[in-house]
């Protein structure tokens, strides 16, 4: 929820409203995100046979097509997500139709995956650039060619430099963080939705957080709550196990409809 007027967006009402609208969907969007799951679960499978195989051109085979088999998943789970994101986008009709829900979802998923690859590049060369830096000055710390506290001031200042690349990274990671909604609702290129993305997180950032905690928290105490209760009635390994895939396929969605709401309210402020 937010308030025009005001220009404030309150974490609390769009933790309702997510609530009201996974609840309203979690059938649907439950049932969706299983397929997701399914085929991790695959991949698992994939793995530990492709690491069982000891012929050297025959792994070389199995890790190429593990490779190509991990691609297919990760498209396929982007499409999953926005399908799922359509049902959230549509949940105010009296009924929502799945074939046009997917036809929104083909529409969008290409430039979904565009603004996500490119989030994810982001991140991803950030952290690289952090730990080469904090490397070079651990290494240059283990030469004996200059004295002690040369060296332990290069590694103070690799250290510095290490967590400061790495607090801005998390940060403006979660500051371009709605780029994918912006690029798959909006139709607007990658780089584009990422700059989008910070300006309406912009002084809104903190209340955005509360919504992640949030949601932490719920997730943590339900899964502590239901972990109790399971070792109560069962010590099943295998019964056990099934926890963790059963909370990810109700809490996934939920934390979706949390990223929609907020999108979708943030985007109420701009115009505003």
């Amino acid at each position: 929820m937010s308030d025009p007027k005001t220009g404030v967006f309150h974490p609390v009402g769009v933790l309702k409203e997510a609530f009201s609208v996974w609840f309203k969907n979690l059938i649907p969007v439950v049932a969706l995100f299983c397929i997701n799951i399914f085929f991790i679960r695959v991949l698992q499978l994939s793995k530990a046979m492709s690491g069982s195989v000891e012929t050297s051109w025959v792994n070389l085979l199995l890790t190429i097509l593990f490779g190509i088999e991990v691609l297919a998943v990760f498209v396929l789970n982007c499409f999953v997500v926005v399908l799922i994101l359509n049902y959230f986008k549509n949940a105010g009709e009296a009924r929502v139709v799945f074939v046009s829900v997917f036809e929104e979802a083909k529409k969008g998923v290409i430039a979904y995956l565009k603004a996500f690859l490119l989030l994810g590049l982001f991140v991803i060369i950030f952290f690289i650039i952090a730990i080469m830096c904090l490397s070079a000055g651990r290494a240059f710390y283990g030469t004996q060619t200059v004295s002690y506290g040369i060296r332990m001031a290069v590694l103070l200042a690799a250290s510095t430099v290490f967590v400061v690349l790495a607090i801005s990274t998390v940060w403006y990671g979660f500051f371009f963080s709605f780029a994918p909604l912006v690029a798959a609702f909006e139709k607007k290129g990658p780089w584009a939705s990422m700059q989008e993305s910070r300006l309406r997180m912009k002084g809104h950032a903190l209340r955005y957080l509360f919504c992640v905690v949030g949601y932490l928290l719920a997730y943590l105490c339900v899964g502590l709550m239901a972990l109790f209760i399971l070792k109560q009635l069962t010590h099943e390994r295998r019964i056990l196990n099934l926890l963790d895939p059963a909370l990810s396929a109700l809490f996934m969605p939920f934390w979706y409809a949390i990223w929609w709401k907020a999108y979708q309210r943030l985007s109420e402020l701009k115009k505003s």
